[in-house]
């Protein structure tokens, strides 16, 4: 079961991958940003191209760690059960 869970997570992420990788995505700009860039030099626009590298990773470092606060935190707060097998087991015993 663990790795069948694996193997789908693995198809997820390839094709979450894939779909950002898409030409339509990396091309993907703000109107404005275009036409600032259409008009401007080329030093200008290498500026530009820069400056969005480096705010880009921002966003992604906060979804990471917010993505692992999650993960750590996902059983906190389930109950422990008493197992209905184990009450069986010990009857059966008498």
């Amino acid at each position: 079961m663990n790795k069948s869970r694996n193997v789908r997570l693995l198809k997820n992420g390839l094709g979450v991958l894939a779909l950002l990788l898409s030409p339509a995505v990396i091309d993907a700009q703000c109107p404005l940003c275009y036409r600032a860039a259409a008009s401007a030099g080329g030093r200008f626009i290498q500026a530009l191209q820069h400056g969005i590298l480096i705010l880009l990773p921002a966003p992604f470092i906060f979804g990471a760690m917010v993505g692992y606060m999650a993960y750590r935190k996902r059983n906190s707060y389930i109950e422990d059960f008493p197992d209905p097998d184990a009450n069986i087991a010990s009857q059966s015993a008498d």
